[in-house]
């Protein structure tokens, strides 16, 4: 039997009151109202490349489900699993993240080897997966909720029909921009572009979303966190880019 390695990539705190999140008044510990763990296993792979290149696909990527979150806990695949479908047992999956009130997980997956990523809706309740209607000739990676029933997520896409994303400084990957949809898949909206990769959105406690900025001017090269509203608009810089 061939052995896949995998490594886990990351982790979100489910608590047992249906809330996302971790901490309270208890005394069992960093997780002690925390119900479940839920990780994104991707299988080992050796690319070349950098933390900015997304396009790396491996079939056999699986998310699952670790309950209670202890070293005894019971793991439970919630993707793909065969109840899914089939169009799903070969996937990669290259991020995801939890809605307000955990009970549904977005992600972006790609199928085959011939596809790009796309985003989808996975119900955690009945397991049940919805593809959002995405460009199926871009990709959609790095998907986070917003307030409003809106996604945010990177992707290569570009405003201007039939013209080409920006490739990084060195040739080596196509760049990532910001954008949003609506989960069902209307009111697509791209962020101005960056000359390289704007990368791993995460939404702040203040509401503005932060992300990571590559940027590469002169003898500059080098990643920055920056803040932006959720609508893409008044870019602020976060940490990083004084004294660099």
């Amino acid at each position: 039997m061939k052995n896949i390695k995998s490594i886990a990539i990351g982790a979100a705190l489910v608590s047992a009151v249906g809330g996302v999140g971790c901490g309270g008044d208890d005394n069992n510990g960093p997780l002690g109202d925390v119900d479940a763990l839920i990780v994104l296993q991707r299988p080992k792979r050796n690319d070349m490349g950098d933390i900015f290149q997304y396009t790396s696909y491996k079939s056999g990527a699986k998310l699952v489900k670790l309950s209670p979150p202890t070293a005894d806990g019971t793991l439970e695949t919630l993707f793909p699993t065969p109840g899914q479908g089939a169009e799903f047992a070969a996937a990669d999956v290259s991020g995801y993240d939890i809605s307000f009130d955990a009970k549904t997980i977005v992600l972006s997956a790609k199928l085959a080897d011939n596809q790009r990523y796309g985003l989808f809706l996975l119900t955690l309740g009945s397991g049940n997966v919805e593809q959002i209607p995405t460009d199926p000739g871009r990709d959609y990676v790095t998907p986070i909720f917003l307030p409003g029933d809106r996604i945010m997520f990177t992707t290569n896409s570009v405003v201007e029909a039939g013209a080409k994303q920006h490739m990084d400084e060195y040739e080596r990957g196509t760049t990532l921009q910001l954008g949003r949809i609506n989960l069902d898949g209307t009111a697509e909206e791209l962020g101005p572009r960056n000359l390289s990769h704007r990368t791993f959105p995460t939404l702040a406690s203040d509401g503005r979303v932060m992300f990571t900025n590559w940027d590469h001017l002169g003898g500059m090269n080098a990643g920055h966190l920056l803040f932006v509203n959720q609508d893409m608009q008044e870019l602020r810089e976060g940490f990083g880019k004084e004294g660099t």
